[in-house]
């Protein structure tokens, strides 16, 4: 249960019950909240075995709410074996991903408590985290499931969801106007390529953490009197955003000094890259109000901005002294 496997080189296996070449039994393995990942050529990846041969066996494979990702040149992925030859037999798939793509096969519906074998004080029948016990447990090195508006809005203000904690976004997220950008933010926050549509306001408003592998569409904020950056509205000295697409976003500022952009609104001192924009624009109207799509403002000496792509979108400042550029506003 929150368990997290990974492996990088070539015929590297890896897997949750079997540590990569099944030969053997194996039997009763269960992933909660987990995953399993490698990187390399003939580096396949499973729940249960990562490659599973002629006389290995996998039996009674469950997986609920885990992925299994493999990169590389026939590289196999699976919920009970990543490639196999062998025997793999009673699995079982809850809103879990192979690469992507969902999975979900075998009744659980007769075994309410298969959630809670890992550890009946963190997960509920139903397989929802019981985060009232995460402190207690220091289960704080476990990423926390995001899954729906309302745990993502109680990112910094519930206790057990603090401003440092890691976070994994593990479905799309509609959000509505009332939604409140979460504060200085200082942990990680992996969307793991989800979607967050609708926001209002910055999604983070000072990040001094990490934003990663996120989407944002239909996004639609206006503001006069702060720098408005989608992903933050603030990049800071040890802040990083990365791998961020833009569909259909719209951020307008018309405060003086009121930069906007992408990326990261204000001078972007940490570190911004690979963001795409599709169909999107930034506008500033007001005086010193630099627009972006990586970053809105200067890109402060240590600030880095890079692999910034703008499909179809446009940047635009009417103000004086208000510079614009696709990478970045200005620069130091």
């Amino acid at each position: 249960m929150y368990s997290h496997v990974t492996t990088s080189g070539d015929e590297s296996y890896a897997g949750i019950g079997g540590g990569g070449a099944v030969t053997g039994p194996v039997a009763n393995t269960t992933a909660v909240y987990s995953t399993v990942k490698t990187e390399g050529r003939y580096a396949s990846a499973g729940i249960g075995g990562g490659v599973v041969y002629i006389e290995g066996t996998v039996a009674h494979t469950t997986a609920v709410n885990s992925h299994v990702t493999t990169t590389g040149d026939r590289a196999y992925a699976g919920i009970g074996g990543g490639y196999i030859l062998g025997t793999v037999d009673k699995t079982k798939a809850v809103n879990s991903f192979v690469n992507g793509n969902k999975k979900n096969f075998g009744s659980i519906s007769y075994d309410q408590l298969l959630c809670q074998k890992a550890d009946l004080r963190v997960l509920k029948a139903n397989c929802s985290p019981r985060t009232e016990f995460r402190v207690a447990l220091d289960l704080s090195s476990c990423p926390v499931p995001i899954e729906d508006a309302k745990t993502l809005g109680k990112i910094g203000r519930d206790p057990a969801y603090p401003l440092s904690g890691t976070y994994q976004q593990i479905a799309n997220i509609v959000v509505n106007k009332d939604h409140k950008p979460i504060g200085t933010f200082t942990g990680e926050y992996d969307g793991q390529c989800h979607t967050i549509s609708g926001l209002s306001d910055c999604f983070v408003d000072t990040l001094e953490g990490s934003i990663s592998d996120l989407q944002f569409t239909r996004a639609n904020i206006t503001n006069s009197a702060k720098p408005t950056g989608l992903a933050a509205c603030v990049v800071d000295d040890t802040g990083t955003v990365s791998n961020i697409r833009a569909k259909d976003v719209h951020i307008v500022n018309s405060g003086d000094d009121a930069d906007a952009g992408i990326g990261g609104g204000g001078r972007v001192k940490g570190m911004v890259a690979n963001i795409m924009a599709v169909n999107s624009h930034v506008t500033t109207l007001g005086q010193h109000a630099d627009a972006g799509i990586g970053g809105g403002g200067e890109v402060k000496a240590g600030g880095m901005v890079a692999n910034i792509m703008a499909v179809n979108s446009h940047v635009k400042t009417t103000g004086e002294l208000a510079d614009a550029g696709i990478g970045g506003g200005g620069a130091d």
